[in-house]
């Protein structure tokens, strides 16, 4: 949040209560702009893109050896998302502003139509392009895939991971956070967001332990158990428990902005990533998931209390490449794979990579940005013809 100009305190000595009762107020009055969440949102879609961008197992030097790694890391950034969503969605109710929880239907109605233009626009045109550019012999099978990937069901189904298309499996756990947000919200209001937080995680986390040593060899969701929901839960609730431990009217006071339940979460999280770090690679779900989530949140909230990456935030540039993420999201995959492919295979790996890098990365935002004013036309007038009706 910006700063914003202040009048004469009521005396020098009280001039620190006066502060935080004043950045109190402007707080609760006004609606709360968490202008960090627009820099981790960025850093969560770089990782994204060259996750997806870099193919690692041709490397040939140190520089190559150091961007897999790099890529590899780049996973995490899905965690991260997850984190965003559940922050974002919880803020407003949870947070300073304490906004009465929205009814489920207008929530669905509102979230959805966020999300499914640009998501189905993106479809119909990558699923043509990919008609005409690599001429499957197979429609029906094209045909399949298609359906499930615009009913959302792509993220049951892990054939899908193997097409250029493989992002998408995301928007079924993001489809799947938005149905049951309004009963998580509850769950948190009810309890609080201590007790909810960690429910969640003990439940969540526990079943997979449990299914993992009752059942090992099961395999439900072909698969994609460790993809969905329950799974991957606990990270959209951790992101709503930061949500109603932070504390912006403390942010340029001393001390961290967080409430102390959240923070002995945070530092046995901490702990965790710290000590595991020396067997993490010999690690077997659901444990290894479990840390990627204790070192992802770690990180994700030491830069988020950081005052650097608040300020950073600020920035116009931050702010318009931030609201373009989703969109970047939807496209960033496919135009990788056509640049890659166009270029062939005779060049080095790592000119071809960094040629598909620097024309696909802008190319990416720009249609990006192409597709969100075409969903947001599609929607208004849409809207509009309704009423007119």
């Amino acid at each position: 949040m910006k700063r914003q100009p202040g009048g004469n305190t009521p005396s020098d000595v009280d001039f620190p209560s006066a502060v935080r009762q004043e950045q109190a107020r402007k707080v609760v009055g006004s609606r709360i702009k968490a202008s960090q969440i627009d820099v981790l949102r960025v850093l969560a879609m770089a990782g994204v893109f060259m996750h997806h961008w870099w193919r690692g197992g041709k490397e040939s030097g140190i520089i190559e050896f150091g961007i897999t790694a790099v890529a590899h890391a780049g996973r995490l950034g899905v965690v991260m998302f997850n984190f965003i969503t559940g922050f974002v969605l919880a803020l407003p109710y949870l947070g300073p502003e304490k906004r009465p929880s929205p009814s489920y239907s207008e929530f669905m109605q509102r979230r959805f139509l966020r999300i499914v233009p640009p998501y189905h626009l993106a479809l119909i045109l990558f699923t043509l392009l990919n008609v005409v550019i690599f001429t499957p012999t197979r429609y029906f099978s094209t045909l399949l895939r298609f359906l499930k990937n615009f009913f959302f069901l792509q993220g049951l189904d892990p054939s899908t991971l193997m097409t250029n298309l493989a992002a998408y499996w995301y928007l079924t756990l993001l489809a799947s956070f938005y149905l049951v947000f309004p009963w998580v919200l509850y769950l948190f209001r009810r309890l609080g967001p201590q007790a909810a937080g960690l429910v969640l995680c003990s439940i969540c986390w526990g079943g997979l332990a449990l299914q993992h040593v009752l059942a090992p060899d099961w395999r439900p969701l072909s698969g994609m158990l460790y993809f969905n929901l329950p799974a991957r839960l606990p990270e959209f609730a951790m992101g709503m428990w930061l949500a109603a431990a932070w504390k912006p009217e403390t942010a340029r006071a001393r001390g961290l902005p967080l409430d102390r339940p959240f923070l002995l979460f945070l530092l046995a999280l901490a702990l965790f990533a710290l000590l595991g770090a020396s067997f993490a690679q010999s690690m077997a779900k659901p444990l290894s998931l479990i840390y990627q989530a204790a070192c992802s949140f770690t990180f994700f909230v030491a830069l988020f209390v950081l005052p650097g990456v608040i300020r950073l935030g600020e920035w116009d540039l931050m702010v318009k490449v931030s609201s373009a993420t989703y969109g970047i999201y939807l496209v960033h995959q496919p135009l990788c794979t056509y640049a890659g492919f166009w270029l062939g295979g005779n060049l080095n790996h790592l000119t071809k990579a960094l040629l598909v890098l620097v024309t696909m990365a802008p190319a990416s935002y720009l249609v990006s940005r192409v597709l969100e004013r075409l969903a947001h036309r599609i929607v208004t007038c849409t809207a509009a013809r309704t009423r007119f009706r």
